[in-house]
């Protein structure tokens, strides 16, 4: 447990989670990586109005193993989960409360969370507690899906969704039967052949990553 220091206490750890949650309820974000516009975007509320670089919160981004991603002042750290299936929510459940002895005040924030993986993270929501983990301060705040235009819901990461879904072997074995495929047209020439396989693997794709993509609100 990291010892308790004027400015790390409950009123920067409450200042935090405003922020964090200001942040998920903006209707979009700016371009780049989540995690660092997270952490400006605390840095600015923490350090409005300062005049001196002595009284600024200091707000980084975290660098060891097994650590937050976003830490206040060394003794509030920020949880940015971006990945929420089953597999993450068991090691979750298991680094959490070893995370919890590095910090004084610990917030978990769950950046673009899928209808279908509410039920679990709502559960984790009411099994850990401040007293649990022995810590001073400790929040959940979640950012649900974006929703597009037609009201329906997005998922970030079309890709990793992909992946996710179909399985690594899967994608390995189409990947490699792809290639293997490509490499018998060039040999024998048979362009028309190839052209009709990149066909049909861009649609297949296109139709993975849709579906994937556009999940009915929950």
């Amino acid at each position: 447990m990291v010892l308790p220091d004027e400015g790390d206490g409950p009123e920067t750890f409450e200042s935090v989670v405003e922020s964090v949650r200001l942040w998920a309820e903006r209707d979009g974000l700016p371009e780049g990586v989540p995690v660092r516009g997270l952490q400006r975007h605390i840095e600015r509320d923490l350090n409005a109005g300062v005049e001196t670089e002595w009284e600024k919160d200091v707000v980084a981004l975290g660098t060891q193993q097994g650590g937050c991603e976003i830490i206040v002042n060394g003794a509030i750290g920020v949880r940015f989960v971006t990945d929420f299936n089953r597999g993450r929510m068991q090691r979750f459940d298991h680094r959490l409360p070893a995370q919890s002895d590095r910090y004084n005040y610990l917030l978990v924030y769950l950046h673009e969370l899928p209808p279908r993986y509410q039920d679990g993270w709502r559960i984790r929501r009411r099994k850990f507690s401040a007293a649990r983990l022995g810590l001073q301060g400790f929040a959940f705040v979640v950012r649900p899906e974006t929703v597009d235009e037609d009201g329906v819901q997005v998922d970030a990461g079309t890709m990793r969704e992909v992946v996710k879904t179909l399985g690594f072997p899967r994608m390995l074995l189409l990947t490699l039967l792809l290639v293997t495929f490509v490499a018998s047209a060039v040999v024998f020439e048979r362009f028309e052949v190839l052209l009709v396989l990149f066909g049909f693997a861009f649609v297949w794709f296109v139709g993975v990553a849709l579906s994937l993509r556009r999940v009915p609100p929950g």
